[in-house]
Order: C-alpha cells, then structure tokens, then sequence
C-alpha cells in the first residue's frame, strides 16, 4: 500500500478549490487537503441575428460571451467581483477564412458578471466573419481555454456590408448627359 489513492471530482464552476480528504480505520485517522484551480472549458459566443440589411462594416455590434464548463453550463464564478483583478481578461479576435483578412476591433467590453460579458467588436470589412475569444492563463494554471461564435466554421456573423458608396468624378474627365 503506497497510501494514496485516485478519485473523480466532478466541479462544474471556476477558480481555486481546496479540498480536505480523511480516512478512519482501526482507530486511527488520515487526514490531508490541497487546492486545485478549475478553469472554464471554453467560451461560448454568441451575436444577435443582423436586421434584412445586416451588419454596417466598422461599426460596433452586440455580442454575448459565455466561461462553459465540460457541460456546456455557465461557470458563474468567472466574475470579475469573486475572481482576483485581470483574472477575467480575454483576447477577441477574428477567425474569418475568406480572401479578404479585416481586423476586428473592440469598442467596448462589459466585465464578466456570473460568468457573461457582453462585447461589442467592429468588423472592418464587408463579408461574413466568425469571432474566437481566447485566454491564455487562468489564476497561474498557464491553461488557455477559447471559443468560436456559432458551429466553429468562422462564418456565422454576417452579412457585413457597407455603411455607404462613394462614387467620384476624375477630375479631367468630361461630364457627359446620358442619351
């Protein structure tokens, strides 16, 4: 008998865990405890569905992102008032596959509050894209979780389109009626 032993512990939310273990037998107790971090599985991110027109190219729209654990359920420990500070930071980014590569911007991001934030990004380009959320570390674990918008092919969120056409005039060109 090498004295330890193996056991399954099912923690569906985030963040640092201690754990205290004890064993009796023939009279004598075994205790022992230690700390684990569970971190969120994946993010979840969510937008809602454009108006007939869609999403205007460069401007902020709204978007929801979700700390999941194994079972797709909120963690809602991933919150910004029970975590310690900058735990709770992530990176957004584009995950567009098309020719054209834009830049997707935040405008603003809300703090997690149970385990949800709300975003809004800016897509520069006309077209459809897919938003991927990621973190690199979790309260010093080094694991990096992430998340992709829709069913993961990085084309859900769209149409993209202009906000406006400018048509101009070159300059030395003669301006003709239409016969």
């Amino acid at each position: 008998n090498t004295g330890t032993g193996k056991s399954a512990l099912p923690y569906d939310d985030v963040g640092e865990v201690k754990v205290k273990a004890s064993y009796s037998a023939d009279g004598a107790t075994i205790e022992g405890e230690g700390p684990f971090i569970a971190v969120p599985y994946a993010f979840a991110v969510s937008a809602p569905k454009p108006d007939a027109r869609g999403f205007v190219a460069g401007a902020p729209f709204e978007a929801t992102v979700t700390a999941q654990n194994a079972k797709k359920g909120t963690t809602r420990g991933f919150d910004v008032d029970l975590l310690p500070a900058g735990t709770t930071g992530i990176g957004i980014d584009n995950c567009v596959v098309d020719l054209f590569k834009g830049s997707v911007s935040p405008a603003s991001a809300s703090d997690f509050q149970d385990g949800v934030a709300a975003i809004k990004p800016a897509w520069s380009e006309a077209g459809h894209m897919g938003l991927k959320v990621s973190q690199d570390d979790f309260l010093g674990t080094k694991m990096a979780t992430s998340g992709i918008s829709g069913t993961g092919d990085c084309k859900d969120l769209g149409p993209f389109v202009p906000d406006y056409l400018q048509v101009e005039r070159e300059p030395t060109s003669p301006v003709r009626p239409f016969d």
